[in-house]
């Protein structure tokens, strides 16, 4: 939790720091092939390969069977998310 915080500081709070840095990366994608369309795939990581990542075994739910858990679409409209 304390490299975390480390790196969201500055900003509002973690959602400002998600959200942020979400929106800088899709926009310059975005911006190197302007004028054509982009499709932008969000990532599909189950809940075990979340937890690989730093601040995850504190936030990732243990799963039985991650392909059945929380992942890809139904994680980002899940308000625990």
């Amino acid at each position: 939790k304390a490299e975390i915080k480390q790196r969201i500081r500055g900003y509002k709070d973690p959602i400002d720091f998600y959200v942020s840095k979400l929106t800088e990366g899709i926009a310059t994608i975005a911006s190197a092939f302007w004028p054509k369309r982009v499709i932008v795939r969000m990532s599909d990581f189950k809940s075990n390969e979340y937890s690989n990542l730093v601040g995850g075994k504190a936030y990732e739910p243990h799963e039985e069977n991650p392909m059945l858990g929380f992942r890809g679409a139904s994680r980002y409209i899940s308000p625990v998310f």
